[in-house]
């Protein structure tokens, strides 16, 4: 088996890991989320609904890490990207500030690098290249993620849901009028 098979089929071992610990990540992450004092609207919200896009979003990094050939990779990563499209316009809709998103988001970054180190750490005799590709790949799903969180202007046109964004309203109002 040449150098390029093992690191294919190791990175498609990663993958499926990834994906039978999608339970504990997504745990970890509402512990993470709930234990930071500076996220307060996820308190408010229920699992399924802070969760919301983001299994699909491991779905999408999950290929990503499998893919076999560059357009593999780059439907792979589209599918990042309109995950985290998706998922920056529901946060926007359920009233989170700017820095409450990036800061969530974050703490998915963080478990899932610790998900990463914990499986390089149990598999000693892993190729050198293959941590160093998933780590490239979950950087660039975050780099991405954090476009789409970069102001509530991405989302023109999108209406947020009723209510979330009234706070916002209400202070532009008065400013618009003395304008």
């Amino acid at each position: 088996m040449s150098d390029s098979t093992d690191s294919k089929a190791a990175l498609t071992a990663l993958a499926r890991h990834l994906a039978a610990r999608r339970g504990a990540i997504l745990r970890n992450w509402q512990r993470s989320i709930e234990a930071d004092p500076e996220l307060t609207t996820p308190a408010a919200l229920p699992h399924t609904q802070v969760n919301d896009h983001i299994p699909q979003v491991l779905d999408a990094f999950e290929r990503r890490l499998q893919a076999r050939d560059p357009i593999e990779k780059e439907v792979a990563f589209e599918d990042q990207k309109s995950g985290a499209a998706e998922h920056g316009l529901h946060r926007w809709q359920q009233g989170y500030r700017q820095h409450e998103a990036i800061r969530e988001w974050a703490h998915l970054q963080y478990c899932v690098l610790n998900e990463l180190e914990d499986y390089a750490l149990a598999h000693p005799s892993l190729q050198v290249t293959v941590m160093p590709i998933a780590r490239r790949a979950l950087l660039r799903l975050c780099g991405e993620e954090c476009l789409q969180l970069r102001t509530p202007a991405a989302h023109r046109g999108r209406e947020p849901r009723a209510g979330a964004r009234v706070g916002a309203a209400a202070t532009a109002a008065p400013r618009a009028a003395a304008g």
